[in-house]
């Protein structure tokens, strides 16, 4: 049930059509967090939908009834991108980019809404990929750094933090024991990261915080007699939790040289073991065949950020002639909208002359995937939707991922249309 509040909390509407979102009630204005105009409405407006906000040819928004409704939203409706052909609108999980709920991302959305009053917080600013995740060490060890970071270690702090216990002191020194104090503080740790066979000397004494300066000791590197070439860091913070741990539940007392000891040997055990998986030379797609008198085109966007400007160029070549086109248009919210919609734009202009087979080139393979192995992605779910559409009007269609220096045409089109696109037209200014 928990899970269940957590999704309803964090799940809004990306536009397909519009006919079923309450412009008041429901969140719509926003694919990272739940946003919705701020109320409270004019009676006459109490039950209005968001396609009531959109042209009668629902083709795109109609500016002047947005800014007689919500003036003060333009320009984040107008960043929107809604489905052209009439696709259904969708329910989607805030916390990721496709708009579907993993537990991953719902885990991360739970800690952030967790109020823990806990002496050691959640680190942060740690790069978990680089140096949790993917550091050459043991995978009970990555798991292990895990916990640290996580203020998940039972230390005399967090026992106590959850009323789990009432002793806090260290059995090393009798102080306060926390994470940061166990593995940098106390003097049993000082000694033991001194005697580590570092290329260049480390003084723990200075350090006050294990997350900040974790990056830092996950670089050094050691000496070749100790015969470890990988990091040694995770090791020591290994070693050091191994001897609390004997102390208390065995009463038996370790020596710092005994540690560090124990872990340069560990790491050098490890990493002997480990076999080099060799790298795999990519094979080359196989081309597409398509068949005779197909339609081929090229596609590519350019956008600007601070405008939030896109020109977007696509290039026809049918037998042995060669066409280009260009057009642009603004409030584009990233540069994958804008791939988007030059290849909508190219599709549609298609669909109007009757081509019976089309085949379609774009350079962003996140487009590419988008399209081929239907991965969903929130921000284009209306153009996507489109793109699909229109694809059922060909008696044959295919897409290709392509270099861009394959796309240079294209690419020069974008280009030279977003120039074009230099003055915001009348309709959009306030």
């Amino acid at each position: 049930m928990i899970g269940r509040d957590l999704i309803l909390k964090n799940t809004g509407w990306v536009v397909g059509n519009g006919e079923s979102i309450n412009i008041w009630e429901a969140p719509w204005l926003s694919l990272e967090e739940k946003r919705r105009p701020m109320g409270p409405p004019p009676l006459a407006q109490l039950n209005m939908k968001v396609v009531h906000l959109l042209q009668p040819n629902r083709q795109d928004w109609n500016i002047e009834e947005i800014r007689r409704v919500l003036p003060q939203e333009e320009e984040t409706i107008l960043s929107l991108k809604p489905s052209k052909t009439g696709a259904p609108n969708k329910l989607i999980w805030l916390g990721t980019t496709s708009g579907e709920y993993t537990t991953r991302s719902g885990y991360k959305t739970a800690l952030k809404e967790q109020n823990a009053n806990l002496e050691d917080p959640l680190a942060t600013d740690i790069n978990w990929v680089r140096y949790i995740w993917k550091i050459e060490t043991a995978p009970k060890v990555k798991l292990f750094l895990w916990k640290v970071f996580c203020a998940a270690l039972p230390v005399g702090s967090n026992l106590a933090a959850r009323n789990i216990t009432n002793s806090t002191l260290c059995n090393l020194c009798n102080t306060t024991e926390s994470t940061n104090h166990l593995f940098l503080q106390c003097n049993f740790a000082q000694k033991v990261w001194s005697l580590a066979p570092f290329s260049q000397s480390v003084d723990v004494r200075g350090l006050v915080d294990l997350a900040s300066c974790w990056h830092s000791l996950c670089t050094l590197e050691c000496l070749p007699p100790s015969g470890v070439s990988g990091q040694l860091a995770p090791w020591i913070l290994w070693g050091i939790w191994l001897a609390r741990n004997n102390l208390i539940f065995n009463n038996k007392q370790s020596s710092p040289e005994e540690v560090i000891s124990s872990a340069i040997s560990a790491a050098r055990e490890w990493l002997s073991e480990q076999v080099k998986t060799p790298t795999l030379t990519p094979t080359p797609l196989p081309r597409e065949t398509r068949p005779p008198h197909t339609t081929v085109v090229y596609s590519d966007a350019a956008w600007q950020a601070d405008r939030r400007t896109a020109g977007l160029g696509w290039t026809i070549r049918e037998d042995n002639s060669t066409t280009q086109r260009m057009s642009h248009c603004y409030f584009v919210a990233s540069p994958l909208v804008a791939e988007g919609l030059a290849l909508r734009e190219a599709m549609t202009d298609y669909v109007a002359r009757d081509t019976r087979r089309l085949h379609c080139n774009t350079d962003s393979l996140i487009l590419f995937n988008a399209l081929k192995s239907g991965t969903p992605i929130a921000e284009l779910y209306g153009i996507l939707a489109d793109i699909i559409s229109l694809s059922s009007a060909f008696e044959h269609f295919s897409i290709s991922w392509i270099r861009r220096t394959y796309n240079k045409e294209a690419d020069a089109l974008a280009k030279q249309a977003l120039l074009n696109a230099s003055v915001v037209p009348a309709p959009y200014r306030a």
